[in-house]
């Protein structure tokens, strides 16, 4: 009987594969091949999994393509979690006598105008059958540097930036540091099992809807986040608002998407959805900080000589209360269809109201008292 030391002897083992030039050369030219696709085609399939950019993206071409089927225009609602808590598509239907018309909440949690951007820009199916897109702009859209206020980091660029950003994009980011570590992942990172899905094509499934923040049927998760303190909103500011610094790179960038919009044919209306009074606290008792907040608001003062802007920044402004909210900003259910009720009565005008859509003011930017 052999010793328990030779069945383990490296004599006993069979010998490792060893892969001939040949073989070595063809798996060279695949991974070349591979590279050359993503410097082809931005890489786009390489995105889409794991991505919620790339989950909004075909959920939209999904609609996209059965608006074009059913002879509909869409109506798309883009913005953050607030506006994700906020807009109650079904609320909306009351505007379309006709039923030519459907109504799509792609908000997504950290989402702003860049990421709006990239989802309509990435669309592969026509999109002329978006008749409007409403964004929603909040108060720190436009604000330099925002720090997490769950991670408590500073984001240095938007969400999934580092996924879908162009090249350009990445280029022109100020941290040498930053960009180097965006240069670098150009190319996305992939394992074997995504290489083979993305080979054969696979990708993972998508509904043609988004379903609504769970804490709006789900009274143990909205407990929850009423009591977590770091939305409150004294905390809160202080991270989105962090030393407020008018940014003029991120005031081009939702201006890109209003050329991107204005270019194709997709009408924009602008929203700023309120949040609590105290939410301001923060900028107002700080003469530098409110002078650049103040630079937010002209700014968004200015694009109403050619867009409707319907600026609410308390309740009050659209005769709601604090009720509507389960934390400094985001909407429980019941206020989610009070907001939506309002902001559709608004919308009508627009719809209804020529002078609007060719740039009239349909709301008075409120000022600080």
């Amino acid at each position: 009987m052999p010793s328990r030391s030779s069945i383990f002897s490296s004599s006993s083992l069979p010998g490792l594969p060893s892969l001939k030039p040949s073989a070595l050369l063809a798996l060279g030219i695949v991974l070349l091949l591979l590279i050359a696709s993503v410097a082809v085609t931005g890489g786009r399939a390489w995105k889409m999994n794991g991505s919620r950019i790339g989950k909004i993206v075909r959920c939209l071409e999904q609609n996209l393509e059965n608006s074009a089927a059913d002879d509909e225009k869409l109506v798309v609602f883009m913005g953050s979690s607030r506006f994700h808590s906020a807009i109650h598509p079904a609320t909306f239907n009351e505007l379309d006598s006709t039923g030519s018309m459907r109504f799509l909440n792609l908000a997504q949690p950290s989402f702003g105008p860049w990421q709006a951007l990239v989802i309509l820009r990435e669309t592969t199916q026509s999109l002329d059958n978006i008749d409007m897109l409403v964004l929603e702009i909040n108060p720190w859209t436009f604000n330099r540097s925002i720090i997490n206020p769950v991670t408590r980091i500073p984001e240095d660029y938007p969400h999934e930036f580092d996924v879908w950003a162009s090249f350009d994009e990445r280029n022109a980011v100020e941290s040498l540091d930053v960009r180097s570590r965006l240069m670098a992942n150009y190319i996305p990172r992939r394992t074997l099992r995504e290489y083979v899905n993305l080979a054969t094509g696979k990708l993972e499934p998508v509904a043609d809807t988004i379903p609504p923040p769970l804490y709006h049927s789900d009274q143990a998760d909205e407990d929850r986040r009423r009591e977590d303190s770091n939305f409150f909103p004294e905390n809160i500011s202080r991270y989105h608002l962090t030393e407020y610094t008018f940014s003029s790179r991120k005031a081009a960038i939702l201006e890109e998407l209003l050329a991107f919009c204005d270019d194709n044919g997709i009408r924009v209306v602008l929203v700023h959805p309120p949040v609590k009074a105290t939410y301001y606290d923060y900028v107002l008792n700080d003469e530098r900080r409110r002078t650049e907040f103040e630079n937010h608001r002209r700014f968004i003062q200015g694009l109403q000589h050619k867009y409707p802007v319907f600026f609410w920044e308390t309740p009050e402004d659209c005769q709601l209360d604090d009720q509507v909210f389960i934390d400094y900003g985001h909407f429980s259910f019941e206020g989610a269809l009070a907001f939506s009720r309002h902001l559709a009565r608004q919308l009508r005008d627009v719809f209804d109201n020529e002078a609007a859509l060719n740039g009239t003011s349909l709301s008075d930017l409120r000022s600080f008292q």
